[in-house]
């Protein structure tokens, strides 16, 4: 395929990369394994869907750091990054709004901030440092990492 066929159907770069990236979270499962989280009570959703969060990163990691450094610069990487980001971050509000609503969000917590807080610590770029190069095991990540963003947010059960 010649690169002004892949123009005729994708206006720029920007468009092509955030194409591949949601084909992939199709194609991979992740989207499927989000919706089926989401089905649990809103507690038991909040860990699954973290839990599916950080099983899914590590194949979709390299991708994202180079996405990341092409949105630090402004390159065309950088829509598909904040696309990705953004629609994660909105993934997370969907969780926090449903445990809000069911009681479960400590007070001093609103749902932005909540959402803005998890978003932060569920972050390629976290991951990254306590993966690759603090040389934590996603599993340890994952588990503390949740374990601390349920301790500070949910009322306790």
């Amino acid at each position: 395929m010649s690169r002004q066929a892949v123009y005729l159907h994708f206006s720029n770069r920007s468009t092509l990369l955030v194409e591949m990236a949601r084909r992939f979270d199709r194609t991979s499962g992740f989207r499927s394994r989000l919706r089926a989280a989401r089905l649990l009570s809103p507690l038991d959703a909040f860990r699954q869907v973290l839990t599916e969060w950080f099983a899914y990163l590590p194949s979709i990691l390299p991708v994202g750091r180079a996405l990341e450094s092409a949105a630090l610069v402004g390159g065309d990487g950088a829509d598909a990054y904040r696309d990705r980001m953004s629609d994660w971050r909105a993934g997370i509000r969907l969780d926090v709004e449903r445990l809000h609503g069911a009681g479960l969000l400590h007070d001093g917590w609103t749902i932005d901030e909540a959402t803005d807080w998890i978003w932060t610590h569920t972050h390629p770029t976290t991951v990254h440092h306590l993966v690759d190069e603090r040389g934590w095991t996603i599993d340890v990540a994952s588990a503390r990492l949740t374990r601390m963003l349920e301790d500070e947010l949910v009322v306790a059960v």
